[in-house]
C-alpha cells in the first residue's frame, strides 16, 4: 500500500468508525441487505428486509432513509413484503436527506437516496409487539439498480420513539433516531467532499516536505 492509499484509508475508515459506534444498537428501522439478483437487461434488484427494534416504535412520518443508493431502476420499489408496502410507506428519491435529528451521516449532493416513509395506515408499530425474536419483521422491499456489486460501507438512518415494553420503565414516546451501516451499489459510493479535502491537505503536506527535502 503506498502512502497516499495508507492516508486515504485512514481518512475513510475513522468515518466509518464513527458511524458504526452510532450503529443500530438501539435503532429504529433496520434495513439489511438480503439478497442481489440479475433481473436481466442490466438490471439488478437489491432486496432489504427491515426489522423494527423491541424497544422502538413508529408513527405517521417515521422513515428510513437509505442514503447515496443511486438512480433505482423501474418501479420505487420494484417489489415489497409485509408491512413495508405501499400500502403503508411512501417510496421517494432526493440529493439529501431527509436525516434523523442530531445524526450526521455521509450523504453526497451528486447520489440519490432512498426513503421510505411511514403514512401511519397500520397505526403505531412496535418491535415489542411485533415480535421475531429481538426486533420486529416489518417486511423487504426490493430496489432496483444498474450495479450489480454491492459496498458494504453504505450508511442509513431512521426516525422513530423509543418504546418501553410492559414491564419496562421509563417513557414511551421520546424521540429516537438512528444511523448505521448497509450495503448500497458500489458504483454509488464516492468519497465524500469532507474526506477528499482532508485527503487534499494531508497530500499538500507531503508535497511540501518532499520539497523541502530536494532544496
Amino acid at each position: 500500500m503506498t502512502f497516499k492509499q495508507k492516508i486515504f484509508s485512514s481518512v475513510v475508515g475513522a468515518g466509518l468508525a464513527s458511524m458504526a459506534m452510532a450503529g443500530p444498537a438501539s435503532a429504529s428501522i433496520i434495513a439489511t441487505l438480503t439478497n442481489v439478483s440479475n433481473v436481466g437487461g442490466g438490471v439488478f434488484n437489491y432486496t432489504y428486509n427491515a426489522t423494527l427494534a423491541a424497544d422502538e416504535q413508529i408513527v405517521n412520518g417515521s422513515f428510513l432513509t437509505i442514503y447515496d443508493f443511486g438512480q433505482v431502476v423501474g418501479a420505487l420499489p420494484a417489489a415489497t413484503t409485509g408491512l413495508m408496502s405501499t400500502a403503508n410507506f411512501a417510496y421517494s428519491q432526493a440529493l439529501l436527506g431527509p436525516t434523523p435529528v442530531l445524526t450526521s451521516p455521509p450523504d453526497s449532493a451528486s447520489v440519490l437516496n432512498v426513503t421510505a416513509t411511514y403514512n401511519g395506515a397500520a397505526g403505531t408499530l412496535n418491535g415489542f409487539a411485533l415480535g421475531n425474536g429481538a426486533a420486529g419483521n416489518l417486511g423487504s422491499f426490493t430496489l432496483g439498480s444498474g450495479v450489480g456489486t454491492a459496498s458494504p460501507t453504505g450508511s442509513q438512518g431512521s426516525s422513530g420513539q423509543k418504546f418501553v415494553p410492559p414491564a419496562g420503565g421509563g417513557a414511551t414516546g421520546t424521540q429516537d433516531s438512528n444511523v448505521g451501516l448497509v450495503e448500497v451499489p458500489s458504483a454509488s459510493r464516492v468519497p465524500e467532499p469532507a474526506s477528499l479535502a482532508l485527503l487534499g491537505t494531508a497530500l499538500a503536506g507531503v508535497g511540501l516536505l518532499r520539497r523541502r527535502k530536494r532544496g
